[in-house]
């Protein structure tokens, strides 16, 4: 696990080494932001050196969220937030959902290989809640997937290390990370877009009519998982009545026989 970060790490200082040298009074800037006017600064800085290097500034951008999310760093909103301004609305959007599934399918691999004893010892409560639940949804694990990333029942990093342990195969995880995503991610382009009008950066991510669309898109994302569930249901009841009928008709034949044989011996 180890060789992994350390690998990640010189990948992200190698695209980090791509940028034009940044002056003092840029790379104060360069940190999580703690507020709007932190934010705001940052972002002024990003613009000034793309104009320098796009090219460099995508790169740092995209390995620096990848690695956050592979290795389930907290933080990686902040590039969210910052994809509208500096790549535009529909290319920051697009940036960010191959980014989050890159990241989250990184992080998927790295909890395969090195992290099933961790999370068992750490979180077994649940661990086992969502084994659980993949085995009640095996046949439409992608629609319980996809629910999952657009509900908060299960934060994002857990979703990632834990779905390999669970038993949700490497593609339906994958799919369902993409699409499930793409609400929450468009959310946050537009938040990133809109934040100088915002008073804070929690009321800019926090938005009470974004909030109810993301609560609405989950409730949608469940449909498919009630429809399936019903069908189901009403399958097994048609097959345990057609059971009963049959029962019942073989145990009226074998009383008519039974009658029947009783008549002839007397």
């Amino acid at each position: 696990l180890l060789g992994f970060f350390c690998v990640g790490l010189c990948v992200l200082y190698l695209a980090v080494s791509s940028l034009p040298p940044m002056e003092p009074e840029d790379r104060v800037h360069m940190r999580r932001p703690r507020d709007i006017a932190e934010f705001r600064a940052m972002e002024q800085v990003l613009l000034k050196y793309k104009e320098v290097n796009s090219g460099a500034v995508l790169a740092v951008f995209f390995c620096a969220y990848v690695f956050m999310q592979a290795f389930a760093i907290p933080g990686s909103v902040i590039f969210s937030l910052l994809s509208g301004p500096l790549f535009g609305a529909v290319s920051g959007w697009c940036l960010v959902c191959i980014a989050t599934t890159s990241g989250a399918l990184a992080c998927y691999c790295v909890s395969d290989l090195f992290m099933r004893r961790l999370l068992m010892s750490h979180f077994p409560s649940r661990v086992a809640f969502l084994e659980q639940k993949v085995r009640d949804n095996a046949d439409n694990v992608f629609y319980f997937m996809l629910s999952l990333r657009t509900s908060p029942l299960l934060p994002n990093w857990f979703i990632n290390a834990a779905s390999p342990v669970a038993g949700v195969s490497f593609r339906e995880f994958g799919l369902a990370t993409f699409v499930g995503l793409m609400p929450i991610n468009f959310l946050h382009v537009q938040a990133g877009m809109t934040i100088r009008y915002a008073t804070s950066l929690s009321s800019a991510m926090h938005d009470y009519r974004r909030v109810l669309l993301l609560l609405s898109l989950s409730l949608l994302a469940l449909v498919p998982v009630y429809i399936k569930a019903k069908r189901r249901r009403r399958s097994l009841t048609k097959a345990k009545v057609d059971t009963d009928r049959s029962s019942d008709s073989n145990d009226g034949e074998r009383g008519l026989a039974d009658h029947r044989d009783h008549v002839h011996n007397v």
